[in-house]
């Protein structure tokens, strides 16, 4: 009888002793090493998670090279929370201010597509082959410094949150929104929250990433690149290329949309995006400083129904479908000439209305979604 009950009582021992005290489950390096963190989760890395829970590592992890994962959420384990506990989770890679040493497919923590409400917390990723951190949607990240990885820093899809964090020399975005339709959701990259981040020198592999890239303002950030506005003021822009009236409606830069002239004279609450790779630059002008540029026409939406035919402020392109000639849109532009002695144009300019054919190319005024 007691040769039986050896191998069980061994059993339940060591299911304990992957539980920490407040009864999270333990991850480290000699547990993932030897599997079994969850059921399924075979030697080695990646960490697999089948089940949700809490989980905690009490040890940094290493990978062995840039296209080895670290810990994995499968679909099972939704509503998980992986607390890096102040620990790391690193690989070879190291990005310097002009490059990465390289790439790969490895990621710190990746979780399926259709895993949602995943929580990460207090840590590090750092040296990745590709993103710090990939996860679906739904999704809180807290407090996690995503350093040197090959691809993103972090990569979260929408409806999810990403506050007082840190990303900084990873080859690809800082902080990327994804797009997703997992789960019966529309693709919308601006539905996301981030508040408090700092976000800098991201996009070391060339490929003309972001800081932060694919979200509206919804918080104070921090980023090296004007993609982000550091009093969390709503960005815009005008585009540096002109288009037909029929195509003003997909001028702009994902995770942002074309104007309403309502929403441009909004005042103060808004903050116009000096980023080179998005439109016209004042910063071109002897004296652009970082405002809106003059003397450019661009579209703007009127806020009224589909004409294609009357004034300007209602005209519109027939909703900007039309890109005929015999249709005419509104474009609005800050009139350059202020009126003398007129204190109030003089500190603002002004904005002018134009009647344009639809079939002759303008900008288009953009602002976040």
């Amino acid at each position: 009888m007691r040769t039986r009950l050896l191998p069980i009582l061994l059993l339940v021992l060591a299911a304990s002793a992957a539980l920490a005290g407040d009864g999270r489950i333990e991850i480290n390096q000699t547990n993932a090493l030897a599997g079994g963190v969850t059921p399924g989760d075979a030697p080695g890395f990646p960490v697999t998670l089948s089940a949700s829970g809490s989980y905690v590592l009490t040890s940094s992890l290493t990978v062995p090279d840039a296209n080895t994962s670290a810990i994995v959420l499968e679909g099972t384990a939704d509503y998980s929370t992986v607390d890096l506990n102040g620990f790391s989770i690193h690989g070879p890679i190291v990005c310097s201010a002009f490059s990465c040493n390289g790439s790969g497919t490895g990621v710190g923590i990746e979780a399926s597509t259709t895993t949602t409400n995943t929580r990460v917390l207090n840590g590090i990723i750092r040296g990745m082959g590709g993103d710090g951190l990939s996860l679906a949607h739904r999704n809180y990240v807290h407090r996690v410094t995503a350093y040197s990885n090959g691809g993103h820093g972090m990569s979260v899809g929408e409806r999810s949150s990403v506050i007082e964090c840190q990303a900084e020399f990873n080859g690809k975005a800082g902080i990327h929104i994804a797009e997703s339709v997992a789960a019966g959701l529309l693709g919308n990259a601006g539905e996301a929250l981030l508040r408090g981040n700092l976000s800098v020198s991201n996009g070391r592999a060339g490929d003309g990433d972001w800081d932060i890239e694919g979200s509206r303002a919804a918080g104070a950030n921090i980023c090296s690149d004007d993609s982000c506005s550091a009093r969390g003021a709503r960005r815009f822009y005008m585009t540096a290329e002109a288009v037909t009236g029929g195509a003003a409606l997909g001028a702009c830069t994902r995770g942002y949309r074309m104007a309403a002239f309502s929403e441009l004279t909004a005042g103060s609450d808004l903050e116009y995006t000096t980023k080179p790779q998005m439109g016209v630059q004042t910063s071109e002008a002897p004296d652009g400083g970082k405002g809106a540029p003059f003397e450019s026409q661009a579209w703007v939406r009127t806020g009224n129904l589909a004409f294609g035919t009357a004034g300007a402020g209602v005209a519109n392109c027939d909703a900007w479908a039309s890109s005929l000639s015999n249709d005419d849109g509104t474009t609005i532009l800050l009139d350059s000439v202020w009126a003398p002695g007129d204190a109030d144009e003089a500190l603002s300019g002004r904005f002018e209305t134009r009647l344009i054919p639809c079939s002759s190319p303008r900008k288009v005024w953009c602002i976040e979604d």
